[in-house]
């Protein structure tokens, strides 16, 4: 699958992913293709666990990104990124909550 995503507003390269799911986890990786595997690579995924108050999710997203683009794009990018997952997870409860309760 290859996907160009927006960082900030700003559009990303075209990166090819790999995606394994297993059970109650979903993990992801980038996988080196032109241009992207001179800027950066990147991981994440999704951990689900069932507790006594419902459904725990673990949402995870790494990006590494290569010199000179790091010097850049690491402090541009933090704290956007910790807001944009937590809206992201905001609108996963949701979604979640809206399909238990049907």
């Amino acid at each position: 699958m290859r996907h160009g995503g927006r960082l900030r507003g700003i559009p990303g390269p075209a990166v090819s992913l790999e995606v394994v799911v297993g059970g109650l986890s979903v993990r992801y990786r980038s996988i080196p293709t032109f241009p992207s595997r001179y800027v950066l690579t990147f991981d994440g995924g999704f951990e689900l666990s069932e507790t006594p108050d419902g459904t725990r999710v673990v949402h995870t997203e790494r990006f590494h990104f290569f010199a000179p683009w790091r010097f850049v794009a690491e402090p541009y990018l933090r704290s956007w990124l910790a807001a944009d997952v937590a809206g992201e997870m905001v609108r996963l409860k949701q979604l979640l909550e809206s399909e238990s309760s049907r």
